[in-house]
C-alpha cells in the first residue's frame, strides 16, 4: 500500500509494508523517516477520514514511538480529532506524568485556547493522578 500527502508543493511518499507494522519494525529509511515525522499528523487525519486502518495503525505506532514533551499536546489533539481512544489515553497519561514541562511551555497557552475540552481533561486526569498517589494506588 502506498500513501502520499501534499504540503507546500512537496510530496511525501511512504511505502508501508504490512509485515513491518505488524512486527513493530520501522519500515522506512532515515530520510523518509524525517518526512513521516513532518507529515504524520496530516496522514493520521487522512487515514481517519478515508478509513484506511493500516495507515491509521502506522501513524499511531509512529506517534507512540516518538511521544515526548514537545509533541504530546499535538498527539493528544490528533487522537481526539481521530477518536483514537488508546492513543488519547497514552498521550494524556504522558502529559500528566510530565505536567510541569508541558503546562509551563509556550505552546500550552495556545493549545488551551484552541482545545478547552482537552485542557479540562488534562486537569481532571492530573487531579485523579494526585488523588491516586495520595491514596497509595
Amino acid at each position: 500500500m502506498q500513501s502520499s500527502t501534499e504540503s507546500d508543493n512537496n510530496t511525501c511518499r511512504i511505502e508501508l509494508r504490512r509485515t513491518g507494522i505488524a512486527a513493530g519494525v520501522p519500515v522506512q529509511r532515515k530520510s523518509s523517516q524525517r518526512k513521516v515525522e513532518k507529515h504524520v499528523y496530516s496522514l493520521s487525519i487522512a487515514a481517519d477520514k478515508y478509513e484506511i486502518p493500516f495507515l491509521q495503525k502506522f501513524c499511531e505506532h509512529h506517534m507512540l514511538g516518538s511521544l515526548n514533551s514537545s509533541n504530546a499536546l499535538d498527539v493528544l489533539e490528533i487522537s481526539d480529532t481521530c477518536s483514537n481512544q488508546s492513543l488519547k489515553e497514552t498521550a494524556l497519561n504522558f502529559i500528566v506524568r510530565n505536567m510541569e514541562d508541558i503546562v509551563f511551555s509556550a505552546r500550552f497557552d495556545a493549545f488551551a485556547l484552541k482545545n478547552p475540552h482537552l485542557t479540562v481533561q488534562i486537569t481532571r486526569a492530573s487531579f485523579m493522578d494526585i488523588r491516586n498517589r495520595r491514596a497509595g494506588v
